[in-house]
């Protein structure tokens, strides 16, 4: 029998046994208490709707406001917008830092 408390559930986790269940979620309840929790699912998400999301939070002048969405959108989101989060690796980044240098002036 596999044991699925609602935490591991919610990450995939299927345990073998009820001690290992009451340890992941000893584990995972720490996590919560000391602010180290990262949900499983966070990652899911696409690099265009996290900036967004972080975008609208931002308290910026409207100039401010307005150019970072147009560098947004004319530099990262090509690029990297849709990528999830949780697949984005170094190297994508490395990749679009270098083909903004080929076409962009250096500051």
């Amino acid at each position: 029998m596999k044991f699925l408390p609602a935490a591991a559930a919610l990450a995939g986790v299927a345990l073998a046994s009820s001690a290992l269940a009451q340890a992941f979620l000893d584990t995972v309840g720490h996590q919560l208490a000391t602010g180290d929790y990262v949900d499983p699912g966070a990652g899911r998400i696409r690099v265009e709707e996290f900036l967004e999301a972080w975008r609208q939070v931002q308290v910026h002048r409207d100039s401010t406001r307005d150019s970072v969405a147009l560098h947004f959108r004319n530099h990262v989101y090509p690029t990297l917008g849709h990528h999830s989060l949780n697949a984005l690796r170094p190297s994508h980044v490395q990749a679009w830092v270098a083909g903004l240098s080929e076409k962009l002036a250096p500051a």
